[in-house]
């Protein structure tokens, strides 16, 4: 990254982050490596105050006196004074439900853009002040600019309504604005913390009621709901509705001065700062980026055994190692991988090994050559989750957006929800014994194709729910749905029956599930604090539990249980648990992939008590690191 110093973060359509800096124009991170955008490149200023992703896909770069910096993959286009701008410093970015933009400038009003002039709003027009800190549009349509000294003014399309202390706003220089869930309003203010609205009057967070620091410069509500506030000094603090969680340098941020804040689509939350460049939580540690780190982090993504036995452990950025019970051997980009994080791997019937990897595609490896399959083989997407070959030999590669991808040896087909998938994010794949394949995705459910149409399952039909992570069939032909936060869901061809920490799961995340040879059925489940990256688990902390006779039971370690830990000082280049890295081995052992270690269970030496267990191996807790997903 050029520059420490953050003032905005984005993320586009493509999963790519966007860094706005002070001086070190827009770094753009892929997950595996930084680019660069300055003046050199085409961008107008390299002080980036503001971004914005619009409908068509181009980037809007807000700067410090260079107006505003179109860019559409390929160039920049520039919007300044001498185009029609009101001010050359853009403080903040908005686009409207009709497609118009609005620029908050310094000292200019509004500039708004309807792709062809620009149209001004200012004091004159009814605008409060002319220095536009941030801006907001309801449900309503209604807009609301949020600005340095004049409250808050609300925009209906014919006049103005202002907002200040006068109203009963906590302080007139609102530098955020956030519309949450239930349609309160929230302004974030210099020096007066934070003010709700709900449309009548307002309500007042200041360190008083627990909020760490009474400067906001930026509101964030996540998925779950909780609102974060970043805050001028005081680190962040989040607000889950009834009291304050505060994350500061004492919990890994990078810098208690925090400018910007960033959900990404995996759920991982981005704060840029002052002073210490990027901090990436995933909700169990931090992970920093600056001008002097670039991070790459090993951890066992996936797992496969080979017809020869050689087990092979797919990590997140260390490439392949392949262990052949004797000593490991890597895979990586130098070796002619296409990407060195390995989601997915699959051996055909060919004996060819399949890598699904995050970004760079597919990479089938012959034993002597790597071949790649990419976007521009055909593929729909090069972020591949998930694989699995059916029985007549076709090769499907379930995608993060860009739904499933078919190959015959020759050429793809694709399976979206165009097609009928339900969802394009595919976190698992099974094929039952009668030839069914089933997606599990990330918010649609389970999609079921026979070979002619999908047949939907969500949570109107019964699952649990709609985020799939792990999916088994059992010895008797029952299907097993992993979900995100409602246990197992058991479906036996005509109803579900569902497993969740009421009837003994230890936790409702389940991450990979394993049938032993003895029928036993082996969840792993998250536990402890909860990280998960859009849709897909991380465990910070495992109980491994067993399934008997229709009822789950906690898992007991008797005295002559082998479990056997493998480091990066024996060879293997990952360590900490991944969803669906589990592997049952011809030998009888189960395999867990972490992010710290490599955990295998002997089953040969393990003994189910059939009475009611006494926990021994209670769990296995790992530092979470950054994942690079």
């Amino acid at each position: 990254m050029n520059s420490s110093f953050v003032w905005a973060i984005l993320e586009d359509k493509s999963g790519n982050h966007w860094i706005g800096t002070n001086v070190g124009g827009v770094s753009k991170y892929d997950g595996k490596s930084f680019t660069h955008y300055t003046d050199k490149e085409g961008l107008n200023n390299n002080t980036v105050l503001s971004m914005l992703e619009d409908k068509s896909g181009n980037l809007w770069f807000g700067t410090d006196g260079g107006g505003v910096s179109k860019y559409d993959g390929k160039s920049f286009t520039h919007y300044t004074e001498e185009e029609g701008l009101s001010n050359n410093t853009v403080l903040s970015i908005l686009e409207d439900k009709s497609g118009n933009l609005w620029l908050g400038t310094s000292g200019g009003g509004v500039s708004k853009y309807d792709g062809k002039s620009f149209t001004h709003y200012t004091d004159r027009e009814g605008l409060s002040s002319n220095f536009v800190l941030s801006m907001l549009e309801d449900k309503s349509g209604n807009l609301w600019f949020g600005t340095n000294g004049g409250g808050v003014s609300k925009y209906d399309g014919k006049s103005f309504t202002h907002y200040t202390e006068e109203e009963g706003l906590s302080n007139n220089t609102v530098w955020s604005i956030l519309e949450d869930k239930n349609g309160n309003l929230w302004f974030g203010t210099y020096g007066g913390g934070v003010s709700k609205y709900d449309g009548k009057s307002f309500t007042h967070y200041t360190d008083k009621e627990g909020l760490n620091n009474n400067t906001v410069f930026s509101i964030l509500e996540d998925k779950s709901g909780n609102l974060w506030f970043v805050t001028d000094g005081g680190g962040v603090s989040k607000y889950d509705g009834k009291s304050f969680t505060h994350y500061s340098d004492k919990e890994g941020l990078s810098s208690n001065y925090v400018r910007s804040i960033l959900e990404d689509k995996s759920g991982n939350l981005w704060f840029g700062t002052y002073d210490g460049g990027v901090s990436k939580y995933d909700v169990k540690s931090f992970t920093h980026y600056t001008d002097k780190e670039g991070l790459s982090n090993n951890a066992v993504l996936s797992m496969l055994e080979d017809k020869s036995g050689n087990l092979w452990f797919g990590t997140d950025g260390g490439g392949v190692s392949k262990y052949d019970e004797k000593s490991f051997t890597h895979y990586t980009d130098k070796e002619g991988l296409s990407s060195n994080f390995v989601l997915s791997m699959l051996e055909d019937k060919s004996g060819n090994l399949w890598f699904g990897t995050n970004g760079g595609g597919v990479s089938k490896y012959d034993g002597k050559f790597f071949t790649h399959y990419t976007e521009e083989e055909g593929l729909s997407n090069n972020t591949v989750w998930s694989m699995i070959e059916d029985k007549s030999g076709n090769l499907w590669f379930g995608t993060i957006g860009g739904g499933v991808s078919k190959y015959d040896g020759k050429s793809f087909t694709h399976y979206s929800d165009k097609e009928g998938l339900s969802s394009n994010y595919v976190l698992s794949i099974l094929e039952d014994k009668s030839g069914n394949l089933w997606f599990g995705t990330d918010g649609g459910g389970v999609s079921k194709y026979d070979g002619k149409s999908f047949t939907h399952y969500t949570n109107k039909e019964g699952l649990s729910n709609n985020t799939i992570l792990s999916i088994l069939e059992d010895k008797s032909g029952n299907l097993w749905f992993g979900t995100n936060g409602r246990g197992v869901s058991k479906y036996d061809g005509k109803s579900f029956t569902h497993y969740m920490d009421k009837e003994g799961l230890k936790n409702n995340t389940v991450l990979a599930m394993v049938e032993d040879k003895s029928g036993n059925l082996w969840l792993s489940t998250e536990y402890g604090l909860k990280c998960f990256v859009d849709g897909v688990g991380v465990i910070s902390a495992t109980k491994f539990i067993l399934s008997e006779d229709e009822r789950l039971q906690n898992g007991q370690e008797k005295s002559n249980t082998q479990i056997e830990l493998f480091h990066k000082e024996d060879g293997l280049r990952a360590e900490d648990f991944f969803h669906n890295a589990v592997l049952l081995d011809s030998k009888n052992r189960i395999w867990w992939g972490s992010g710290k270690a490599l955990s295998m269970l002997n089953l040969n030496e393990f003994k189910l008590n059939k009475k009611e267990p006494e926990i021994q191996l209670e769990n296995i807790y790992l530092q979470r690191k950054f994942c690079g997903l």
